[in-house]
């Protein structure tokens, strides 16, 4: 079973959340693109609500893909190599990951009401495209791991 989301949206680094240090709070831009996340999450509702009735945390484990669309003047120099005005991957999966499933963020979105502790895989990538920026999330519910032989 699997849900299949697009965010039209810039991605966001995990570094530029908060103003300076935590303790001051997510800045202005931060609470803006997790609300765009929330109303886009909004627009599925059957299909999160189908994901979170189907999941069973003694069986299941989730796998999830994401692709970000990077429009290619930002995504390579003119001498063609990539440019550093892109997210780095691993700075960017956290703020996806914990829209789509943390259980603090239900209320406001209708997401999947779950842990991301139960993410068992994930795959992303950064894809040039010719002009806009967005997202591609894949979430799956599969199978969670047998135990590989000692």
């Amino acid at each position: 079973m699997f849900l299949k989301i697009y965010l039209p949206l810039k991605p966001i680094s995990v570094n530029s959340m908060y103003y300076g240090n935590k303790k001051f709070g997510k800045t202005q831009a931060t609470r803006d693109w997790y609300q765009a996340v929330f109303d886009r999450i909004r627009h599925q509702p059957e299909d999160f609500k189908r994901l979170r009735e189907y999941f069973n945390p003694s069986k299941h484990v989730y796998r999830v893909y994401i692709e970000v669309l990077v429009p290619e003047t930002v995504f390579y120099t003119k001498n063609g190599s990539m440019t550093n005005k892109v997210v780095e991957i691993s700075n960017l999966e956290k703020s996806i990951i914990d829209t789509l499933l943390l259980e603090k963020f239900f209320s406001e979105s209708g997401n999947l009401q779950s842990d991301d502790r139960y993410l068992q895989y994930m795959e992303s990538k950064k894809v040039p495209t010719e002009r806009y920026w967005g997202i591609n999330v894949k979430i799956e519910i599969v199978e969670k791991p047998k135990a590989e032989p000692a």
